[in-house]
């Protein structure tokens, strides 16, 4: 009597099988490893003998881990933590927003990097589906070092609220843009606001005092000439 197409089955050496409706659907074979809905929990043939593997494989499907907490407003969501012995070393998890079930904060952390990675021929997409979410880089003391404003498709560098495409802004009155050349970081073009001289277009290094403007990157319409050689000529 009872079900007869279900249960545990031990007819293979040192691997546990749970079958239900007359299929295998979770294997456990003598190294640890764990297979839910594949026989062996390496699906990609690793083969690495120090790891215990865990596949979950879907029939013409995905297979899908759910890690999470009974419904509860504001309830901590999962979390997959990498560990060396009693060590964390990263973690994914989730905090649900207060007040609601449905909606919550993906944390990524670590005690070293944090690397994205992607084929050669491939490339590393944020926002793909262009939603109006908007993308933020801290710094050490700037908490909009970088931000970008996808309702508005604008660029910040040191504000939250970009005025243009691309807009950079400093709280302490200076803020300049730098194009630099190979060895010497002062062989250069710079465009900025100084508080004492207020705007200005500084070039040149030791070796090099003349600034040219081209137009169609071949006409010169205008030529500044500094040191002993001061002029400006007008085309």
């Amino acid at each position: 009597s009872g079900d007869q197409d279900s249960g545990i089955d031990l007819s293979t050496n040192d691997v546990v099988k749970i079958d239900t409706a007359g299929s295998t659907k979770l294997t456990v074979d003598a190294d640890g490893s764990v297979g839910i809905g594949v026989a062996d929990g390496d699906v990609t043939s690793d083969g690495t003998a120090a790891r215990t593997y865990v596949g979950i494989i879907g029939t013409a499907n995905r297979g899908r881990l759910n890690i999470g907490t009974t419904a509860s407003n504001g309830a901590d969501g999962g979390a997959i933590s990498f560990v060396n012995g009693a060590n964390e070393l990263a973690t994914i998890f989730n905090d649900t927003a207060s007040g609601v079930q449905n909606k919550g904060v993906l944390h990524m952390t670590s005690t070293s990097s944090i690397k994205i990675g992607s084929a050669a021929s491939e490339e590393t997409v944020f926002n793909e589906n262009g939603i109006d979410t908007d993308f933020r880089v801290e710094g050490d003391s700037n908490a909009n070092l970088l931000f970008v404003n996808a309702g508005t498709d604008c660029v910040g560098i040191g504000t939250n609220d970009p005025q243009e495409q691309f807009h950079s802004y400093h709280p302490d009155g200076s803020n300049r843009l730098r194009v630099t050349g190979v060895g010497n970081v002062q062989c250069k073009v710079e465009i900025g606001y100084d508080a004492t001289v207020g705007p200005y277009i500084a070039a040149g290094s030791s070796g090099q005092n003349d600034l040219h403007i081209y137009v169609d990157r071949t006409v010169i319409a205008a030529e500044f000439r500094g040191k002993d050689r001061k002029s400006t000529r007008l085309n």
